[in-house]
């Protein structure tokens, strides 16, 4: 997956040893099952030490199996974004520009963010 994209991207950032990850992850999933194709959507979980099975295992737990997921080993994503917070959800549209952020942010929300961003 490319970030940016020929249309949003939608990444939430994670780690599986956090509480208060699981809504945020459900959330996106929410959206991501709403807004269809119209998006780009990835779990970003920033503990460099996880396993990618373990991340896969975390999102099934929380009805997110349907999203892509990596570990960001070196945290190049993180940085880009300026990610500070656990939960954060960035939407960049694709010219590659951030046009939305939030912690912890409902569906709806995101999926209104998604259709801004077109």
């Amino acid at each position: 997956m490319r970030v940016p994209s020929s249309k949003p991207s939608v990444l939430v950032f994670i780690s599986i040893s956090c509480a208060d990850c699981s809504a945020a992850a459900k959330a996106v999933a929410q959206a991501s099952r709403t807004s269809g194709d119209k998006a780009t959507f990835l779990a970003v979980d920033l503990d460099p030490g996880v396993a990618p099975r373990d991340l896969s295992g975390f999102l099934s737990s929380v009805n997110a199996k349907n999203l892509p997921s990596v570990v960001d080993e070196k945290a190049a994503l993180t940085g880009k974004y300026q990610v500070s917070a656990l939960s954060s959800v960035i939407v960049i549209n694709p010219a590659g520009k951030v046009t939305y952020r939030a912690v912890n942010p409902t569906a709806n929300a995101i999926t209104a963010a998604v259709a801004h961003s077109s």
